[in-house]
Order: structure tokens, then C-alpha cells, then sequence
């Protein structure tokens, strides 16, 4: 159950191979004991891998053995491709293996910096609907505390509590409260 070679046994080359494995099963579940058989590694191995992978919620467990894949698809780069996907590059045409090769460095970086920037647009579209989201919370608690003040606005006691603990931070207690104002309770009522 030992790999062929300690390139093939790092941590890294295992996670790419575990991430094209489970991509490949298109939403369905993956066998964690079938995958160790399959890619050739003991089964601790691929533990290891789907701590990680779960923890950033890029998988999730289904079972104890297996797993399902709920994050996008990750396209490799040439410099993070495996070892079995070098061999085939290999076996192509001395003429399309040496250009390719000649402008390996240049590409990967490129294609890097790709990636760097639809992270960053990413998250710079995450940081705006948070934004988005808070200015849309704290617009609801200001148009409901507004309708709670309005004068023709009657409530009970028992409706202040739910009321004020939907702001995280509670606003001062009205003082409207009293049988003369438009506001009541029901104790004021009796």
C-alpha cells in the first residue's frame, strides 16, 4: 500500500489526487476506505485530507466513511497538477513539450496571478453583500423601532421584551408607557 515514490506520497500531490477523485464523482458520495485503496495510501492519509478539506468547507461528511464534495470546482494549474498528469505531458511531442516548457514560468505566473485576482474580486463582492446585508438588518430595527414610536402604535408589555432583543444593543426603554399617553400595557389598562 506504499507509494511508488516519495513525490507521489506528500501530502500535497495526495490532496490534489483526492480533490480530482471526489470531483469527478459529480455530487455523489465518496468512500473514504475506496479512496485510500484507489489512490494507494493507508486511510489515515485520506483523514488528514478531509480534516482540511472539511474544515475550510470544502467537503462534508455524509457518514462515518464518507464524504460529499459542496465547494466549486478547483481547475489546477500546470504547477499544481499531479505526477500521473506530468507523465502524459510528457509522452506528448518533443516540439509541444519544449515550448511549453520554455514558457512554463512566465504562463504559471500569469495564470497565478489569474487566480490571485478573481480571489480578490471575490472577495471584494463578499465584503459588499456583507455590507449590504448589515445596512439592510439595521434598516429593518430603525423602520420597526420608528413604527413601535408612532402614535397610533398600541402594544403590551409581553411585546417589549421580543421587540428589543431583536437589536443587538438595546435601545432605551420608551416612556410611554403610562395610561395617558398613546401607548399602554395591559397592566396600565386595568
Amino acid at each position: 500500500m506504499t507509494p511508488s515514490c516519495r513525490y507521489d506520497s506528500s501530502l500535497s500531490v495526495l490532496t490534489k489526487k483526492f480533490i480530482q477523485l471526489i470531483q469527478s464523482r459529480k455530487g455523489q458520495d465518496l468512500d473514504l476506505k475506496q479512496a485510500a485503496e484507489q489512490l494507494n495510501v493507508q486511510k489515515r492519509r485520506i483523514y488528514d485530507i478531509t480534516n482540511v478539506l472539511e474544515g475550510i468547507q470544502l467537503i462534508e461528511k455524509v457518514s462515518k466513511n464518507r464524504v460529499r464534495w459542496i465547494g466549486h470546482d478547483i481547475p489546477l494549474c500546470p504547477t499544481l497538477q499531479t505526477s500521473d498528469s506530468y507523465v502524459n505531458q510528457s509522452q506528448m511531442s518533443p516540439t509541444s513539450s519544449t515550448s511549453s516548457a520554455q514558457s512554463s514560468p512566465t504562463s504559471d505566473r500569469a495564470q497565478l496571478q489569474h487566480y490571485l485576482n478573481q480571489l480578490m474580486e471575490s472577495n471584494r463582492g463578499l465584503e459588499s453583500e456583507h455590507e449590504r446585508l448589515n445596512h439592510l438588518q439595521h434598516s429593518i430595527q430603525q423602520q420597526t423601532f420608528e413604527t413601535m414610536q408612532h402614535p397610533d402604535c398600541y402594544w403590551i408589555r409581553a411585546d417589549l421584551d421580543p421587540f428589543y432583543s431583536s437589536f443587538s444593543t438595546n435601545p432605551p426603554a420608551p416612556s410611554c408607557l403610562s395610561p395617558c399617553s398613546p401607548c399602554w400595557s395591559a397592566d396600565a389598562k386595568k
